[in-house]
């Protein structure tokens, strides 16, 4: 396949993955199916790795849609992300990258609906079940506020060791 966005030069994206993202982008029959095989398991894993760093449990419904809006990321704006992949990183690399920001943005979402909500419902201001108060039904709604606003601990980057002194 030979398109205007032929493989770079010191790619490191292998080149049937290349071919695979131009196909999507062309609207190639059976190119997106392809694509969900090829990375559907890896965006799930990252979405259930991202939401356990983050301390949320998700249920199979939440899972499923979190990693439907990936691929929905992937393709808005008529696949812009998908067209902005230059081959700086394996497509696994960028794809990961992806599947992340959005399970955060979703999270953090997600978390903005359930704080206030759960603070009407302990004040007393709204009537339980009403629209709009309370938090939503699934895995969210069990945690605790305190578990909800901890903030996430980013890992400690690789070589890092709690004995490095400055001297």
């Amino acid at each position: 396949m030979t398109s205007d966005r032929d493989t770079p030069n010191g790619s490191y994206c292998r080149p049937a993955d290349w071919q695979l993202v131009e196909a999507c982008i062309a609207g190639t029959p059976g190119g997106w199916d392809l694509f969900i095989r090829r990375f559907g398991r890896l965006i799930s894993e990252v979405v259930s790795r991202t939401a356990t760093r983050r301390q949320r449990g998700l249920s199979n419904t939440d899972h499923d849609d979190l990693v439907a809006e990936v691929f929905a990321e992937l393709l808005a704006r008529d696949a812009a992300a998908l067209k902005m992949f230059s081959g700086r990183s394996t497509l696994t690399t960028y794809l990961t990258v992806i599947a992340r920001r959005v399970t955060v943005r979703q999270l953090q979402r997600q978390l903005r609906l359930i704080v206030p909500a759960a603070e009407d419902d302990a004040a007393g201001d709204a009537p339980p079940g009403s629209l709009g108060h309370g938090p939503p039904s699934g895995s969210f709604a069990t945690e605790t506020k305190d578990a909800m606003t901890r903030p996430h601990r980013p890992e400690r980057p690789i070589g890092h060791s709690l004995n490095h002194r400055r001297v």
